[in-house]
């Protein structure tokens, strides 16, 4: 630097005056040749690195939508598993209901017959007679036919219907082939049932 200063204290002003322009005309060579490349460079690596950020989410979202339909599909074919291996439960607990209600034996109709002559005394309705009769089903079914009932009482209106809807719901297989009534005049009804038991001995 000490050389520099020294020569240019040397030379005369019209010497100075031509290196100042050739600086010039350097620095203006510099900045037309050099500096615009270089700004069109920095120019297509932005453009490059917006088009590749483009392309990245672009891809990202088809890759997240492909995904997405597989987790659909996936969860689709879960649900119909789980659809059929509820109508595979209710199927047997259906089955198992059937089993409970068809199930029949000695002691079993005698539970029966307790529990109908207490549903009378507990709606006030009085059992004139109560028989009941052995039947032979003969027949190939799974579930058959096995006793008769006739009933024959007194009782309201309103608590022989309730009787007979109880009959109705109970948990064993009876149906009712016939249902007389009749008043006596006396805000009472005399009724006469015979009904149905149906069962299959396990």
């Amino acid at each position: 630097m000490n050389k520099i200063d020294e020569y240019l204290n040397s030379i005369d002003t019209k010497q100075k005056v031509m290196i100042a322009i050739s600086f010039v005309l350097c620095l203006f060579f510099v900045l037309n040749q050099v500096v615009p490349p270089m700004i069109e460079k920095r120019d297509e690596l932005n453009y490059s690195i917006n088009d590749l950020e483009m392309k990245i989410s672009k891809n990202c979202l088809k890759r997240l939508k492909r995904e997405e339909r597989a987790l659909k599909k996936k969860l689709l074919a879960k649900k119909e598993e789980v659809n059929k291996k509820r109508e595979n439960v209710d199927f047997i607990v259906s089955n198992l209901y059937k089993i409970r209600y068809a199930f029949f034996n000695d002691l079993k109709w005698a539970k029966i017959l307790d529990e109908i002559l207490a549903y009378s005394l507990k709606r006030d309705i009085k059992i004139v007679s109560l028989k009941n009769f052995d039947v032979q089903d003969g027949s190939k079914q799974t579930i058959k036919h096995k006793k008769n009932i006739k009933i024959t009482g007194i009782g309201s209106y309103k608590n022989i219907v309730l009787f007979i809807q109880y009959i109705e719901n109970f948990y064993s297989l009876i149906s009712f082939d016939k249902i007389d009534m009749q008043s006596n005049g006396n805000k009472e009804v005399l009724f006469e049932f015979d009904l149905s038991v149906y069962g299959v001995e396990l």
